[in-house]
C-alpha cells in the first residue's frame, strides 16, 4: 500500500513550519484553526512552495529532498502525480465543466471525452457537462474541481477546505460521494479543514495542527476523545474545562472537586490528594434526566441539579448552558428534537447526568 510521508521545515515571515506526517490510502484530515500552516503544508507537498529542508516521499518516489550530504531532489508540480483542489476550485471560467475536466487529459495526450464524462458522472455532474462554472452552484463547482483533479490519475489528492460554505444537505452528499470515489480509486487523500465536525465525519485519521506543528494525531476517536492536553482539548472545542483538585480515589475512579461539586472521573496516571487538575467534560456527555426517573449510581453517571441558563438551537443539535452553582456553568450538546421534547425553557430547573466516560483529567503541566 502506498503512503505519503514527509518531514519538512519552512520559514515564513513571523512563522515557521515544522511538520512530520505519514498517511496511507484513504481520507485523512489536517485540522486546526486558521493561520497555523495547513495550506502551506499542502503547497509544500504539491511543489508550489519549496521547503527549506526535509524529505517528502510518495510511495517509493522521492518528491523533495534537501538534507545534508544528500543530492537535492525537487520535482516540478506536474511531475509529482498529485491532484490539488484549492478552496475556490480554480476552474477555468470560460470553459464548460466538461472542458475543464478534459484539459488535463488533453495535456497528457489522451482521448479526453469519454474519460471526462465518466469522471463527471462519478461526481454526480454527468448532466451538467455543458454548463459554465458561473452557471452552477458552489457545491457543483467543488465536484467539478475534484473530477478535474482525478483526471490526472493522481496517487495523492490534496483538498483545501473542500466543504466550506456548503449547506448541510449538499455537504453530506459531497462527503459521501468523495468517500466512495477515494475508496474506488484507492487514493491517498489529505484534506485541510478547520471544521471539526467535517474531520470527524469523513476522516480515518486526524492530524491536529497548531503554530506550524502537528501536536497530536491518531484515529478520529483517539483524537476526539483522548486529547493529550488541556490546550488541545480547547483547540478541539465542544468541551467544558473546569479547574479543580483531587479529593481521593474510590472504587477505581478519582473524585475531583470543582467549586462545591464533586465529580467521579475515570482513573488516570498517578495523582495525589489535593493536586490541582483541569477537568474536561465533553458537551456530548451531558444528558437531561426525565422528571421522575431515578438512575442508579452503578451506571457511572455524575448526577447534578441544574438551572437552564440559555439555549442555542440549531437544526440538528442544540447547545444548552446549565448553571450548577453561582459562577459554575456547563454546556451540553443534545439533539434538537430531544431538547424540544423536554419542554424546558431558560430558567427551568432540571437534573442532568454526565457520563463518566465523557470526563478526563489533565495534570498541572497541561494547564494553560
Amino acid at each position: 500500500m502506498e503512503s505519503l510521508s514527509l518531514q519538512i521545515q519552512k520559514s515564513f515571515p513571523g512563522f515557521r513550519l515544522d511538520v512530520k506526517l505519514e498517511v496511507g490510502t484513504g481520507i485523512h484530515a489536517l485540522f486546526g484553526p486558521s493561520g497555523v500552516g495547513k495550506t502551506q503544508t499542502l503547497e509544500c507537498i504539491s511543489g508550489l512552495t519549496r521547503p527549506d529542508r526535509g524529505l517528502i516521499r510518495l510511495g517509493e518516489r522521492v518528491l523533495f529532498r534537501e538534507l545534508p550530504g544528500q543530492p537535492r531532489i525537487d520535482l516540478k508540480p506536474r511531475s509529482r502525480q498529485i491532484g490539488y483542489v484549492v478552496q475556490d476550485g480554480a476552474l477555468f471560467p470560460h470553459k464548460t465543466l466538461l472542458e475543464n475536466v478534459c484539459y488535463p487529459l488533453e495535456k497528457r495526450g489522451l482521448e479526453p471525452l469519454d474519460k471526462a464524462r465518466s469522471l463527471l458522472s462519478e461526481m454526480g455532474l454527468g448532466h451538467l457537462g455543458n454548463r459554465l462554472p458561473s452557471e452552477v452552484s458552489g457545491g457543483q463547482k467543488r465536484r467539478a474541481a475534484i473530477a478535474r483533479a482525478l483526471a490526472f490519475e493522481p496517487s495523492l489528492l490534496l483538498l483545501d477546505e473542500p466543504f466550506v460554505h456548503l449547506d448541510q444537505v449538499v455537504l453530506t452528499k459531497l462527503m459521501n460521494d468523495l468517500a466512495q470515489t477515494v475508496s474506488h480509486h484507492r487514493i491517498i487523500t489529505l484534506l485541510v479543514t478547520h471544521d471539526l465536525d467535517v474531520a470527524a465525519r469523513i476522516a480515518e485519521t486526524i492530524w491536529l495542527m497548531d503554530r506550524g506543528e502537528i501536536i497530536q494525531s491518531g484515529t478520529t476517536s483517539d483524537v476526539l476523545f483522548k486529547p493529550a492536553t488541556g490546550e488541545i482539548a480547547r483547540l478541539l472545542g465542544n468541551v467544558n474545562l473546569l479547574e479543580g483538585s483531587v479529593l481521593d480515589e474510590r472504587s477505581g475512579v478519582w473524585r475531583v472537586r470543582t467549586s462545591e461539586i464533586v465529580w467521579q472521573v475515570p482513573h488516570m496516571g498517578n495523582l495525589e490528594r489535593g493536586q490541582k487538575v483541569e477537568l474536561m467534560i465533553r458537551t456530548g456527555a451531558v444528558k437531561i434526566v426525565k422528571p421522575g426517573v431515578e438512575l442508579p449510581t452503578s451506571l457511572g453517571l455524575n448526577l447534578q441539579q441544574a438551572t437552564v441558563q440559555s439555549v442555542d438551537k440549531r437544526p440538528d443539535l442544540s447547545f444548552v448552558v446549565f448553571d450548577l452553582l453561582e459562577g459554575l456553568s456547563l454546556t451540553g450538546r443534545v439533539p434538537t428534537d430531544s431538547w424540544d421534547r423536554t419542554g424546558l425553557r431558560a430558567g427551568a430547573r432540571c437534573q442532568i447526568a454526565v457520563s463518566i466516560d465523557g470526563l478526563a483529567l489533565f495534570e498541572p503541566s497541561a494547564l494553560t
